[in-house]
């Protein structure tokens, strides 16, 4: 297929056009810096002409941007989204008929389908094994390890209720943290929808989808405080984030690492790394996941159902249910290197094996 890629500051597009490209498809790319996802003339315009001056079989980006698929529908220029956010960033004119649009999350994905949008499918995320493997070398053996237990995230502190303004009644604003507290809590279950719904607070139907959200956020940005201090009460924790934190004795804190040059050594060089999942993402495997283990890195996670579908527990992955399991998981396997190593083997061989940028894109063009 001849394709135009549209490059939009996303961190994965490299590897995408390199997987493209492998496959065979001619790619040209589209650069541009968004002014509103929603509408933007300037861009509408651009893409237009150039759309009508050659001809593309379709239109390629990381995540969903609605100006673009109103172009496509408008040129008849088929336009493929595959999106790395949960819930996708923006809901407008999914419907389009030139759209695909591919959703990492299956919940999230069935929910669309259930009101009838047939062009919305789902598509796990994946890895450029390759490049990792040219940065650190395919893993034959044990590296030489700089931490016990690492995470690599941003903490969320700018979604924080308090400094969201989202009330003025610091009653209400008491209750969403406390739904938000109660939440952290609780893995496998979802009570904030419950909560939501009890009637201790009222919101209008506009503004209920856009609190739910502000409630995850909230909920993320709280439990991965809490995780990170109750590890560092037991354990030295390294973490690379470029948000504050108040911290343990045992936190030491890095600033932020390139996602492409950094990372992967941070994940094969720490004997044991979080992966503490955005609570937006019902189901769904985060990207993070597979970098780990794409990298040759230990993934202690929250269970993911989808997980459970592509990866073996315990063999390919370990999952914690609690802060006192996550605790005593962490401790066993620090001091279990054999049983440790071969679940980064193990994990890293089914990457290179069916879990490559490659190997997804061939089965998204077979659903086209």
């Amino acid at each position: 297929m001849k394709i135009l890629f549209f490059l939009s500051n996303k961190f994965m597009q490299n590897d995408m056009i390199q997987a493209l490209t492998s496959l065979k498809h001619e790619i040209d790319t589209f650069a541009y810096t968004f002014r509103n996802y929603e509408k933007d003339d300037f861009l509408a315009e651009k893409l237009e002409k150039k759309l009508k001056r050659s001809s593309y079989d379709a239109v390629f980006s990381m995540n969903y941007y609605p100006v673009i698929s109103d172009v496509c529908a408008v040129c008849n220029t088929l336009y493929i989204s595959w999106v790395y956010d949960s819930p996708a960033p923006s809901f407008l004119r999914f419907d389009q008929p030139t759209n695909r649009i591919f959703l990492f999350d299956h919940s999230e994905c069935r929910s669309y389908r259930a009101q009838g949008y047939t062009n919305i499918m789902h598509l796990p995320l994946a890895v450029n094994a390759g490049r990792i493997d040219s940065l650190l070398s395919p893993m034959t053996e044990r590296p030489d390890y700089i931490h016990d237990i690492s995470f690599v995230g941003g903490l969320y502190n700018n979604y924080a209720l308090n400094t969201l303004h989202l009330t003025e009644s610091d009653y209400v604003l008491g209750l969403l943290q406390g739904f938000a507290a109660a939440q952290t809590q609780l893995q496998n279950v979802n009570i904030l929808d419950t909560l939501l719904q009890s009637g201790a607070v009222t919101f209008d139907s506009s503004s209920y989808e856009d609190m739910r959200r502000h409630m995850l956020a909230e909920t993320t940005h709280r439990e991965r405080h809490l995780v990170l201090n109750y590890l560092a009460k037991q354990f030295c924790v390294d973490l690379y984030t470029s948000e504050p934190i108040r911290y343990e004795t045992n936190i030491r804190v890095h600033g932020s690492v390139h996602y492409e040059k950094v990372m992967p050594r941070i994940f094969r060089n720490s004997r044991i790394n979080l992966n503490l999942t955005l609570r937006s993402i019902v189901s769904g495997i985060p990207l993070r996941v597979f970098d780990i283990m794409a990298s040759g890195g230990f993934v202690v996670t929250t269970p993911q159902e989808e997980l459970f579908d592509y990866f073996e527990p315990d063999v390919d992955f370990v999952y914690y249910t609690s802060h006192q399991e996550l605790a005593e998981k962490c401790r066993y396997y620090l001091n279990h290197e054999n049983e440790r190593f071969a679940i980064c083997q193990s994990a890293y061989q089914k990457i290179k094996e069916s879990h490559t940028l490659t190997h997804r894109l061939q089965e998204l063009f077979s659903m086209l």
